[in-house]
């Protein structure tokens, strides 16, 4: 299982002040850890690590960061699931990602006289969708995609309101914009999670400028 990261640019070039991390794919028996976990969520983690199967990342290894700076802690976390995959076959797999949503929850951001903003927020985007629904521009009046959220919803306790469904590009030869939409309506929502609870203010409307950015602008 590898961390890596990337930075979402515009056409011009414009390198977006937000940074996307990801690991490989849970199963009951891989996936981070609860301890994995908090080294991922408080940047201790460098990029390109391959987490090794057996065995957690010792402190004094060269790939642990021991004083991380703020760019480099989770702000929000995001489980992507297949629409097609909410079924008691997976039970194990969901049970592991509700303890890592429920660590996020517990993790205290920011301390001040009289301010106390507690946890992370954490979404589920909902892929292939368009197994329930082939009309992508029907996704979000489609009731077997409705029904898979609430689904996902009951499964992972993550309100309805932060599931996103998502089609997968997946044998188009031509952008859609549909799809695209999709995705970036997606992206935006996941910063505005990120940033309800970032602190100074600040660091806030360094990346709410980010957002007037359109989506035809987004490689």
């Amino acid at each position: 299982m590898r961390y890596t990261s990337f930075i979402p640019r515009t056409k011009s070039g414009y390198c977006l002040p937000i940074r996307l991390c990801d690991t490989s794919g849970y199963s009951e028996d891989l996936g981070p850890d609860a301890i994995e976990c908090n080294y991922l969520l408080d940047g201790h983690i460098k990029e390109n690590f391959k987490f090794p199967d057996r065995e957690h990342i010792q402190t004094d290894s060269a790939d642990f960061v021991v004083s991380p700076k703020p760019g480099d802690k989770v702000r929000c976390g995001v489980f992507v699931i297949a629409a097609t995959d909410l079924d008691d076959d997976r039970r194990g797999i969901f049970k592991k990602i509700v303890s890592q949503k429920e660590l996020m929850e517990e993790k205290v951001k920011t301390k001040k006289p009289y301010i106390e903003i507690t946890g992370i927020p954490s979404v589920v985007v909902l892929t292939k969708v368009d197994k329930l629904c082939k009309d992508a521009s029907h996704v979000y009046k489609s009731s077997d995609v409705k029904e898979a959220v609430d689904t996902a919803s009951s499964l992972l306790g993550i309100s309805r309101n932060n599931i996103f469904p998502l089609k997968n590009y997946e044998d188009e030869v031509e952008i859609d914009e549909v799809v695209n939409n999709m995705a970036f309506t997606i992206l935006k929502h996941i910063i505005y999670r990120a940033l309800d609870g970032m602190e100074p203010v600040g660091d806030q409307c360094t990346h709410t400028a980010a957002l007037e950015t359109t989506e035809s602008d987004v490689l």
